[in-house]
C-alpha cells in the first residue's frame, strides 16, 4: 500500500515537472552584449558582480529591457517591429477578447435566439442548439483557463498555447453551425421570427474565439521560426492585464443577471448593454432603474465597474506608453544609424568626433519626430475609424440619418451620452456593447497621450513666454536653488583643492604629513635616513633591498593619492548628475560633457567573460580622437533609447567602487606582505640570537 502510494507521489512530481515551465533567468544578455556594450564597456563583468547588471541596464534604458532582451530578432534588424508587436501585443489582444467572448456568450446562452414577431416575446430554443450552445461555452472557457496558465507561467508555454488555439477553433466550429442551423428560422418569405440580443451575441462571439485562435497561432509561429522563446513577451505587470479583464467580464455577467431581476421588462441582453453604458460613464438613460434596491446596486455595480475598468486602461496605457514607444525609437535610430555608418565608410568621409556626435543627435531626433508623427497619425485613425464605422452600423442598425450617428458616436467616444439617441434594436444594442467595451477606453489612452504632449508643449510655451516678458526680473524660486547649489558646490571644490595644495606644499618641503610627527622614523625610512632597523647596521645588499622597497611604497603612496583624487573627482561629478536625475530626467548633454566624462572613465582595457567561456577584449577608447566614428559606432550609448542622466550616475558610481575595491584590494595585498615580511623578520631574529648565544658559548 504504502509502496503504491510512494509511486503514485512519483510520478504526479514527474506530471508537474514535465508541464511546469523551468524557472530560467528572467534577464539574460546572451544575444545583446554587443547592443547593449555601451552600458557596460567601462565596467569589467569580472569585477562587478552580476547582480547588478540588470540595475544598470533597467535603469539606464526607457524601457522595460526585458521585452527586447528575450527576443532573437534585435532592433534595427528587419521585420523586428513586426515580430515585436507578435510576441508582445497578440497576447494582449488575446487576453481582452478571450473573457469578453466568454462574457456575451454567457450571455447568448441564458438568453433565447429567436423573438415570435406577432407576439413580440422570445420563444426557446431547441435542446440540440442549446447543448451546441454550451459547448461552445465550455470550449471557450477552456481556451482561457488555459490561456491564464499561459499568462502566469504555471504550465508551459507549448502545452498551453497549443489547447488554447485548438480550443478557441473548437468553439467557433461548434457556435457557427449552431448559428447556421438557427439563422434558417430566419430567412425567406415572411419569417415567423426576428433575431433577438442572444443570437446576435452568438455571432460577435464566435468573431471573438476566431480573432483569438488566429492571434495566438500567429504568435506560435514566430516561436516555430526562432523569433523569440517559448513565451510571451511580456512582463510581471502586463500579465496581470489578463486578470483584470476576466473580473470586468465576471462582474459585468454578475451585473447583468442582477439588473435583470431587478428592473421589469428587461432581458439579460439589454441588462448587459445596460451595465456597459453604466461601467463606460455614458449614461444615455434610455433604462433606468427605478425601485430604491435597483438604485442602490447601480450605485454598487458602477462604482466598482469603473475602477476595473480604470485598472484596464492603465495597464494598456503602460504597455503602449513605456514598452512600445521606446522600443519603436531604439529600432529606427539602429535602422538610420547604421545606414549613416555604412555610407560614411563607403565614402571614406572623415568625421571629427563633434561632428559624429551632431549626426547622432539628429538621428536621435529625427527618430524621436517620427515616433511622434506616427503616433499622432495612428491616434487619428484608430478615431476616425472607430467614429465612422460605428456611425455606419448605427445608421443601417436603428436607421437615423449618418449625421446623427456621427453625433450620437462622437458623444459617445467622449463619455457625454446626451440620452438624446439611444440603440434600440437588438442588434443596435449587441454592437454597442462590443464597440464602446473597445472604443472608450482606446479613446481614454489616446487622449491621455495627446493631453500628455499638449501638455508638454504648454510648459515649454509658457516658459518661452515667461522667458520673454520677464528677462530683467529675478530668476525664479528653482533657477536660485539651482545656482546656488552649483555656487556652494564649486566653494567646497575650491576650498578642498586650497587644503590640497597645502598639504602639498607642506609635504614637499618638511618630508611630513600635517599632526604626524609620530611617523619620523617612517618618513626618514621612505627619504633613506640611516636609522638602525636590525639588532647590526646592514650590509649592501641589506640597503639595496631596503632601497627596493622603499621605492614600491612610494609609488603605492602615490598612486594611491591618484586614485583618492579620482574618487573626489568622481564624488564632485555626481553632484550635478543626481540633481539633473531628479528635476530633468529628459535631459540631454552636449559632447564636451559627454567627452569630459567617459573620457575619465576609460582608462583602461575591459575583459567580458562570454557564456561559453570565451572573453572579449575591449581596449580603451579616445573619445575626442581628432577623426573618428565613435559617436555612430557600435559603442556609441546614445545609440540607446537612454535616460542620459541615469546612465551616467551608473557610469560614475561603478567607476567609483571599481576604485575602491581596487583600493582595497592593494590594502589586503600589503597586509599579507607584511605579515610574511614580519614573519621572515622574526625568525632572522631568533636565529641570530640563537647564533650570539653559541658564540659566546664557545668562547666561554
Amino acid at each position: 500500500m504504502d509502496l503504491g502510494i510512494t509511486q503514485f507521489r512519483r510520478h504526479v512530481k514527474a506530471a508537474q515537472r514535465a508541464v511546469t515551465p523551468s524557472r530560467e533567468p528572467t534577464f539574460s544578455l546572451n544575444n545583446y552584449d554587443d547592443k547593449l556594450l555601451p552600458l557596460l564597456y567601462h565596467t569589467p563583468r569580472n569585477k562587478v558582480k552580476q547582480k547588478d547588471v540588470p540595475m544598470i541596464v533597467k535603469n539606464s534604458l526607457a524601457m522595460p529591457i526585458t521585452t527586447v532582451t528575450s527576443m532573437k530578432v534585435r532592433p534595427g534588424e528587419p521585420n523586428f517591429v513586426y515580430w515585436y508587436f507578435v510576441s508582445s501585443y497578440f497576447p494582449l489582444i488575446s487576453a481582452c477578447l478571450g473573457p469578453l467572448a466568454n462574457m456575451i456568450s454567457i450571455i447568448s446562452l441564458v438568453q433565447h435566439w429567436r423573438i415570435e414577431k406577432a407576439t413580440g416575446k422570445e420563444v426557446s430554443d431547441e435542446p440540440g442548439l442549446i447543448v451546441l450552445n454550451s459547448m461552445s461555452l465550455v470550449f471557450g472557457i477552456l481556451a482561457n483557463i488555459s490561456l491564464l496558465m499561459n499568462f502566469s507561467g504555471t504550465i508551459k508555454y507549448l502545452i498551453t498555447q497549443v489547447v488554447s488555439i485548438i480550443c478557441f477553433l473548437g468553439a467557433v466550429v461548434v457556435l457557427m453551425v449552431d448559428i447556421i442551423i438557427t439563422n434558417r428560422d430566419f430567412i425567406g418569405q415572411d419569417p415567423k421570427y426576428s433575431r433577438s440580443e442572444g443570437f446576435w451575441f452568438a455571432v460577435f462571439t464566435t468573431f471573438y474565439y476566431f480573432c483569438c485562435a488566429v492571434t495566438l497561432l500567429v504568435n506560435f509561429l514566430g516561436y516555430k521560426l526562432n523569433k523569440y522563446p517559448a513565451t510571451f513577451n511580456l512582463d510581471t505587470k502586463q500579465r496581470t492585464l489578463m486578470i483584470y479583464t476576466i473580473c470586468f467580464a465576471i462582474w459585468s455577467v454578475f451585473g447583468s443577471v442582477v439588473m435583470a431581476h431587478m428592473i421589469d421588462d428587461l432581458t439579460y441582453g439589454s441588462s448587459l448593454y445596460y451595465c456597459i453604458v453604466s461601467f463606460l460613464t455614458i449614461g444615455l438613460g434610455d433604462i433606468l432603474p427605478k425601485t430604491p434596491g435597483a438604485k442602490v446596486m447601480v450605485l454598487i455595480l458602477s462604482l466598482i465597474g469603473v475602477l476595473i475598468m480604470g485598472l484596464i486602461v492603465a495597464m494598456i496605457r503602460q504597455v503602449v506608453m513605456t514598452s512600445g514607444g521606446p522600443t519603436i525609437f531604439w529600432n529606427h535610430i539602429e535602422r538610420d544609424r547604421e545606414k549613416l555608418l555604412a555610407k560614411l565608410k563607403r565614402e571614406h568621409t572623415p568625421l571629427t568626433a563633434d561632428q559624429a556626435f551632431h549626426k547622432m543627435r539628429v538621428i536621435r531626433r529625427r527618430a524621436h519626430v517620427h515616433q511622434l508623427n506616427v503616433s499622432l497619425a495612428s491616434t487619428i485613425i484608430i478615431f476616425m475609424v472607430f467614429w465612422l464605422i460605428g456611425a455606419t452600423v448605427f445608421h443601417f442598425c436603428e436607421g437615423w440619418s449618418y449625421f446623427n450617428g456621427v453625433y450620437f458616436c462622437f458623444l459617445c467616444l467622449i463619455t457625454i451620452g446626451y440620452g438624446d439617441y439611444a440603440p434600440k434594436t437588438p442588434l443596435g444594442r449587441v454592437f454597442f456593447v462590443s464597440w464602446a467595451v473597445a472604443a472608450v477606453p482606446l479613446m481614454t489612452i489616446l487622449i491621455s497621450n495627446v493631453g500628455d504632449k499638449l501638455f508638454g508643449l504648454a510648459n515649454h510655451l509658457s516658459f518661452m513666454v515667461s522667458k520673454a516678458l520677464f528677462r530683467d526680473d529675478d530668476e525664479d524660486d528653482y533657477h536660485k536653488r539651482r545656482r546656488q547649489s552649483e555656487e556652494v558646490s564649486d566653494d567646497i571644490e575650491r576650498e578642498v583643492n586650497i587644503e590640497e595644495d597645502e598639504e602639498d606644499y607642506e609635504l614637499s618641503s618638511t618630508g611630513k604629513d600635517v599632526g604626524s610627527n609620530h611617523k619620523d622614523d617612517f618618513s626618514a625610512f621612505i627619504n633613506g635616513s640611516p636609522l638602525d632597523y636590525s639588532l647590526h647596521q646592514p650590509d649592501h645588499q641589506q640597503t639595496i633591498q631596503l632601497q627596493q622597497v622603499r621605492q614600491k611604497i612610494t609609488t603605492k603612496m602615490l598612486n594611491q593619492k591618484e586614485t583618492y583624487e579620482n574618487i573626489l573627482s568622481f564624488l564632485n561629478q555626481l553632484k550635478p548628475l543626481i540633481s539633473d536625475s531628479v528635476e530633468n530626467p529628459l535631459k540631454r548633454y552636449s559632447h564636451s560633457e559627454w567627452s569630459e566624462l567617459l573620457d575619465s572613465l576609460n582608462k583602461e582595457d575591459v575583459i567580458i567573460k562570454h557564456p561559453d567561456g570565451t572573453e572579449t577584449v575591449i581596449a580603451p577608447i579616445t573619445v575626442n580622437a581628432e577623426y573618428n566614428y565613435f559617436w555612430l559606432s557600435e559603442r556609441s550609448p546614445l545609440r540607446l533609447p537612454l535616460k542620459e542622466p541615469n546612465y551616467l550616475i551608473m557610469k560614475v558610481f561603478f567607476k567609483i567602487e571599481k576604485d575602491l575595491n581596487d583600493l582595497i584590494d592593494a590594502e589586503v595585498e600589503d597586509m599579507e606582505q607584511l605579515r610574511s615580511v614580519m614573519s621572515n623578520s622574526s625568525v632572522q631574529n631568533v636565529e641570530m640570537l640563537n647564533r650570539t648565544h653559541h658564540e659566546k658559548k664557545g668562547h666561554l
